[in-house]
């Protein structure tokens, strides 16, 4: 049957083509005044749309087909094992059974009723119709190792942090940095959105290309593993929201979810 659409298939894309060559050729022998060769493209296309209609028709009726073994597949506990061995073979560690893995920090979700898979990370997803298990699978790992790929350095990270939190503080209070003007005081010790941190880690269009939303989301989480959050003499912590609606939705390494909405930097004492 599969050979037999793919000669139907073949036949058609031909008629299709010659049916556009031919239409081309009409249309500019009617600018020209081409009688001679408006006569013969025109003579051409008659046999090539009724051919086409012909082979749609017998085409259009095995897609059917197709489409409600695809349906079959989808609905029966095959796929769900096609898909596993698919993504064991794509070197992408997983948990959980059919139709939610988690694949930290992602989770993984297919809705066979609708067609689409989606892979989230907190708040934040991606969508994918192509529910092929091979297609699928390779959709998966190329965003999977996009994230957990990169090398992590937290010492890195919460320098980048502290620079940002002193932005921060500046944005969300300039009454408290006015009068440290007149004695002079490490900003520290102030809650300032996550949202904003964000924003300042990525003023630049480019750098929000370069570090997406959701490196910063599994960097917090990686963070989260930490023995302690310690940059030098500063100390670093993640507030809880009590709007859950504000709060990021980190998820760490083992696939916790954790829910923060601000940065704290305290400022150690010194002995």
């Amino acid at each position: 049957m599969s050979e037999q659409r793919g000669d139907v298939a073949a036949l058609l894309t031909g008629e299709i083509d010659a049916l556009r060559k031919n239409w081309q050729n009409m249309r500019q022998s009617m600018g020209s005044w081409d009688l001679r060769r408006l006569e013969l493209s025109r003579s051409r296309i008659i046999p090539i749309v009724a051919e086409l209609a012909d082979h749609w028709q017998l085409f259009a009726t095995e897609a059917a087909a197709e489409e409600a073994r695809i349906r079959e597949t989808l609905a029966s506990p095959d796929y769900a094992a096609a898909l596993e061995m698919a993504l064991e073979a794509a070197g992408v560690p997983f948990s959980g059974d059919f139709p939610e893995y988690m694949l930290p920090p992602y989770k993984l979700t297919i809705q066979t009723e609708t067609g689409e898979a989606r892979l989230s990370l907190g708040r934040r997803s991606e969508r994918s119709s192509e529910l092929e298990p091979g297609t699928l699978a390779d959709w998966v790992r190329a965003r999977y190792q996009c994230v957990t790929s990169r090398r992590f350095n937290a010492n890195a990270l919460m320098r980048d942090l502290l620079d940002c939190y002193r932005m921060g503080v500046a944005i969300q209070y300039p009454e408290q940095v006015r009068e440290e003007m007149q004695r002079p005081a490490d900003r520290a010790g102030l809650a300032v959105p996550l949202q904003l941190i964000y924003q300042l880690l990525t003023l630049r269009a480019t750098s929000r290309q370069e570090y997406p939303r959701q490196f910063f989301l599994y960097d917090l989480g990686l963070l989260t593993e930490l023995p302690e959050l310690v940059y030098r003499d500063y100390r670093f912590e993640l507030g809880f929201a009590r709007n859950q609606g504000v709060a990021m939705v980190i998820v760490d390494s083992q696939g916790r979810e954790h829910r923060f909405s601000s940065l704290t930097v305290h400022k150690e004492a010194a002995e």
